[in-house]
């Protein structure tokens, strides 16, 4: 047996707990490394595997008619795919408030999930097109209901009258009793986030036997449909073909190459930020490893040394140092890697959770393979470095001259002077300690704690409400659709307006222009008394009716700023707009808070023969509970008034995503920060004995000692805080900023003083902390016996 063997062995009978827990801290340090990577490479390309294979729609088109030639949309060269659903749901009993929002959109024909929108099957199979009773469901809706493939659902259809009627309530037509056969996934047959009781969709077979029950004996259901086109950058051109091919200029159509776009920014966001903490997580873990393995390694140079003078040479003196940290590195990285693939059934988070294509256990061996050679070299070069260290730091000779601190502190009080030298000069011998690589690691600890709680201050306004993202109402009434009003909407909005509770109505009609990049989705402003708050980013809202505030995504697609014009045409007439400002408008059924515009009842009229839909928006006085003037109203007026927005912004749902990793990547910057200081504070308690002795033999009481590192301890906090704070704030304002403009979501540069006070007392308190067991340790030595030994 060669002598490094030999070696190995003798340090694994008498050194094996430190070996074992060496090869522990290795797999714990390698499987948050590697969990993280590999969630971040899988959410980061979760969209594009999704599309990959799925045949996805590229636009939904939404006429919202019942009758309407689809057949003729198929016949367009440029269209390769169509599939009609029609826009109404249906009951699940069984299931609680949440029912309303758990049926999913009935397909019309047996075109999907075969030409167009393939989903992923998660488990079971697709239903039989021609079969009424067979449904698939979405994840969430397993884990809601806890009902899976196998298990019976009754569906409760609504009848026709209610359909024709538009009215809302309990669904009272028939019930059918359906089987889960599957659960699926694709592009839009996917949960969504703010919904976790998930979705059913039914057969197409259901359609085909109870249509009146979807669409009415009039006619009056909408059905709308998901193209696929040939060319998926096409949609303009398809667009533009349309409503050459129907006749219909203002039809409504959701690009869902730019929607999946979003998603994908909102996931590669995701994404690097789990980067961000891999790469947090590397640095404590390097930290601690670092000083793990050169305490291993010391003492094994230490007892390597007596050999030397029976031979062992340099080079067997290096392997057989490294031997031992060799094997636990192999060891531990091969279970971290093991316990990271376990990890990866709860990967990816977020956002992109919701559209992985395959979830489960999932093995990255590129990242794999990558940190078993990365953990394994770190640790050897570790060792390496430890070794030569060691010999360097006995051969070398004490230091000679002052270091710009120290000239700087001369004059200083001996306790607050030694203190700050020991917080801020460099290492340069054996004896002596460097507390920069502290102020370092407390300083990026400190930058990165306050620069994700600024972050997170950013997003916690935002998402407190709906306001952020325009939606400046409490409450809100559906008057009517396709050009007529259930009710008598102007003497209901009278109703409204008196209330003591209402501070703000708006007299809401929509529909849909024609743009030259587009349609746009119109709303009228027209206050009934009172106006509602309407956010605007720049600008202002519209005074005459040539003029029209545009939302965001709107005048970026159209490439349009205050001042410019856009025409846009109606079902009546065209109309030339010139921008007055850039502003927030309602969420609404088919177009979401940053895409339409605002413009006065009169523009409205001369461009639309009718409307879309016909909604009252309402805003209450602070402090008044929106249930409250809803009772009073509806019972005075005999209408229902909804809380919150008409549509719930998804966006919202996206940024609350977005907090739980900023979180832990400062959680782990606090780690490193945490462990260098201890590791600074103890070194120096253990290297500066001799100095602390001798400062002990001339009269310096144990007390004095102990200040001495608790200075240091708080020197190096404080210059930590000083330089971190500003840099932390500056940074997540930045971080924060930029996610705002990309959402879009009102701005507001955020800062928690409160917060950031509470930063310091504990950044300064874990200082002190940690300054306790070295300075006790400083304060309790045996004069004679450090001094005697040195």
């Amino acid at each position: 047996m060669t002598v490094v063997g030999m070696w190995f062995v003798s340090e694994w009978r008498n050194r094996w707990r430190a070996l074992v827990g060496l090869m522990v801290l290795i797999a714990f340090a390698t499987a948050g490394v590697v969990a993280a990577t590999a969630g971040a490479r899988r959410g980061a390309s979760a969209v594009d595997r999704m599309l990959e294979n799925s045949l996805p729609a590229t636009v939904a088109v939404l006429p919202n008619q019942g009758a309407f030639d689809w057949d003729a949309v198929r016949a367009m060269p440029e269209v390769e795919a169509v599939t009609a659903f029609v826009v109404s749901g249906f009951g699940v009993e069984g299931l609680g408030d949440d029912a309303a929002e758990i049926s999913g959109f009935p397909p019309v024909d047996d075109d999907v999930w075969r030409t167009i929108e393939r989903p992923y099957v998660l488990d079971g199979r697709l239903p039989d097109p021609s079969r009424a009773d067979e449904v698939v469901v979405t994840t969430n809706f397993v884990e809601y209901s806890g009902e899976g493939v196998g298990d019976d659902l009754t569906l409760r259809l609504s009848s026709p009258e209610q359909v024709d009627a538009f009215e809302d309530g309990p669904p009272a037509g028939p019930t059918v009793g359906a089987t889960i056969v599957g659960v699926i996934r694709s592009g839009w047959y996917s949960d969504q986030l703010g919904a976790p009781a998930g979705a059913v969709f039914p057969s197409p077979g259901l359609y085909a036997a109870y249509a009146p029950n979807f669409v009415g004996n009039e006619g009056s259901g909408n059905i709308n449909a998901l193209v696929r086109l040939r060319d998926r950058d096409g949609v303009e051109e398809f667009e533009q073909e349309f409503a050459r091919v129907s006749g219909i200029q203002n039809v409504e159509m959701f690009d869902l190459v730019e929607a999946a776009d979003h998603i994908r920014n909102v996931t590669r966001f995701e994404a690097r930020a789990l980067l961000l903490l891999a790469a947090a997580a590397a640095g404590a873990s390097v930290l601690l490893l670092g000083l793990a393995v050169s305490r291993f390694s010391a003492v094994s140079f230490q007892n390597l040394e007596v050999l030397r003078a029976f031979g062992l040479t340099p080079a067997q003196t290096r392997w057989a140092v490294g031997a031992a940290p060799f094997a636990a590195a192999i060891g531990g990285a091969m279970l971290g890697v093991g316990v990271a693939a376990w990890t990866s059934h709860w990967f990816p988070i977020g956002s992109a959770a919701l559209i992985e294509p395959e979830p489960g256990v999932d093995s990255d061996w590129l990242v794999f393979a990558a940190a078993v050679a990365v953990v394994v070299a770190l640790v050897v070069a570790l060792c390496l470095w430890s070794a030569r260290a060691s010999r360097r730091l006995a051969r070398e000779a004490p230091p000679t001259g002052g270091s710009v601190v120290a000239t700087l502190t001369a004059s200083w009080p001996l306790r607050v002077g030694m203190g700050t030298r020991l917080a801020l000069e460099g290492g340069g011998s054996r004896t002596s300690t460097s507390g920069r690589s502290a102020l370092v690691a407390a300083f990026l600890g400190v930058t990165g704690v306050v620069a994700a709680l600024t972050f997170s201050a950013g997003i916690a306004d935002a998402t407190a409400g709906y306001e952020r993202f325009g939606q400046t109402f409490e409450l809100g009434v559906f008057f009517g659709a396709a050009g007529e009003d259930m009710t008598d909407s102007a003497a209901d909005l009278e109703v409204i307006a008196a209330d003591p509770g209402v501070d703000g109505v708006n007299d809401a009609y929509n529909d849909v222009a024609g743009g030259d990049h587009g349609p746009v989705s119109l709303y009228t402003y027209d206050p009934v008394g009172a106006p509602i708050d309407v956010v605007v980013t720049s600008g202002r809202l519209p005074t005459t009716p040539s003029e029209i505030a545009l939302a965001p995504v709107t005048a970026d697609a159209a490439d349009v700023e205050v001042g410019d014009t856009i025409t846009l045409t109606g079902t009546i007439g065209a109309d030339e707009f010139t921008v007055t400002g850039i502003a927030f408008i309602p969420a609404g059924p088919h177009n979401g808070y940053a895409e339409g515009g605002w413009v006065l009842p009169d523009a409205f009229d001369n461009m639309f023969d009718g409307f879309r839909f016909h909604f009252g928006l309402v805003s209450t006085a602070p402090g008044v509970d929106p249930t409250d003037v809803a009772d009073r109203v509806g019972s005075a007026a005999s209408i229902q008034l909804w809380p919150g927005p008409i549509i719930p912004p998804i966006e919202r749902e996206e940024l609350l995503q977005l907090q739980t990793v900023p979180l832990l990547l400062a959680g782990f910057l606090a780690l490193m920060g945490v462990g260098a200081i201890a590791h600074t504070l103890a070194s120096t308690a253990r290297r500066r004995r001799h100095d602390f002795a001798m400062l002990r033999a001339l009269g310096m009481r144990p007390r004095d000692t102990s200040i001495i590192i608790a200075l240091q301890a708080t020197v190096i906090a404080l210059v930590s805080l000083a330089l971190g704070i500003p840099l932390g704030i500056a940074l997540g304002r930045m971080i924060w900023r930029s996610v705002a403009f990309d959402t879009p979501v009102q701005h507001l540069d955020p800062t928690q003083w409160g917060l950031v006070a509470l930063t310091c007392a504990v950044v300064v308190g874990i200082a002190l902390l940690l300054a306790i067991w070295p300075s006790r340790r400083l304060a309790s030595v045996r004069l004679g016996h450090v001094l005697r030994y040195e």
